[in-house]
């Protein structure tokens, strides 16, 4: 037998018959083809080997050729390439994808935005009624604005991290420590401008604002240098349980956020008489701390999922 040839029939799972044995197979010249012949081997009765199948007229047309009386199925053959596909994905089941089950995996990821979209009117309502409400409200945009250009450095990480991340999260380790650098270099840039000669630059000259309320945002900023490096976190977290198909955890974390903001705020602003906009800015920090933790505690990350997962193994 001629090597090609041979070659040809171990790709197709054919054994090597002598050329005087009658019927003899010739390769498969598709992969609807080839599923066909091996689920005929497989319904083959036990200890007769394998039963080739002969050679039709149709099985000897050109590859891709698609006319009338091209056989979809061969005798004794049940298992299309689809079938096959299925039988040998690592499931062994098809999961069906429904409109139903879209929408269970889409709205907590939307009812988490809009969740997260409530947080600054909330703090506006707040600071109105804080102590030194107009300068909280003239500051607040300012010091919110300076935070969110280091933040968004962060959000953006989800959709790497869920793209790099893995099927079962095998690449974690190198996306989260490129996770953790990428923290630690937002913290770094927005600590910057919370220092002089930087922080009157960017408040007085750039921003516009008197020296009288840049004095307002010292301590604000420096309350926010972490926030951009636990935006990353949080970005890192979503990701891990988007792939996981846990979001409702997601929109849990955001609710926890949001209680948290209102119960530091009330403590902050209206038990201690703190100025709104200090106040707000220990708020989202605490909120946003404790939306990391409840996500590591319970989220992909916990120890109790490490345990149970091979993916953090």
């Amino acid at each position: 037998m001629r090597p090609l040839v041979a070659a040809q029939r171990r790709t197709a799972g054919l054994a090597d018959y002598p050329r005087d044995s009658a019927p003899v197979a010739v390769p498969a010249r598709n992969l609807n083809e080839l599923a066909q012949r091996l689920a005929h081997n497989a319904r083959s009765p036990q200890g007769t080997g394998w039963e080739p199948l002969s050679p039709t007229p149709s099985a000897r047309r050109p590859f891709g050729d698609r006319r009338a009386g091209w056989p979809r199925q061969l005798p004794n053959a049940d298992l299309t390439y689809g079938a096959l596909a299925t039988t040998c994905s690592s499931t062994g089941t098809a999961a069906r994808l429904t409109c139903r089950g879209i929408a269970a995996f889409y709205y907590p990821l939307a009812l988490t935005s809009v969740i997260g979209l409530a947080t600054y009117p909330m703090l506006t309502f707040f600071m109105g009624r804080a102590h030194a409400p107009l300068e909280s409200l003239a500051v607040f945009p300012v010091v919110g604005s300076l935070s969110f250009i280091f933040r968004a450095v962060g959000l953006s990480y989800q959709e790497a991290a869920i793209a790099l991340l893995g099927d079962d999260l095998e690449h974690r380790r190198a996306v989260g420590r490129f996770a953790v650098g990428l923290a630690l270099a937002c913290a770094l840039g927005q600590a910057v401008f919370a220092v002089d000669p930087f922080f009157g630059h960017w408040f007085v000259t750039v921003s516009g604002l008197a020296p009288e309320l840049a004095a307002y945002a010292s301590v604000p900023v420096m309350l926010l240098v972490p926030l951009p490096g636990l935006s990353v976190w949080l970005s890192y977290q979503r990701a891990a349980n988007v792939l996981r198909r846990r979001t409702r955890l997601l929109t849990e974390a955001t609710i926890v956020e949001i209680a948290g903001i209102a119960g530091i705020f009330a403590v902050a602003g209206w038990g201690l008489g703190l100025a709104g906009v200090t106040a707000a800015s220990a708020a989202l920090l605490g909120g946003r701390l404790l939306s990391n933790l409840y996500l590591e505690f319970l989220g992909e990350g916990s120890p109790r999922n490490r345990k149970g997962s091979r993916a953090w193994t």
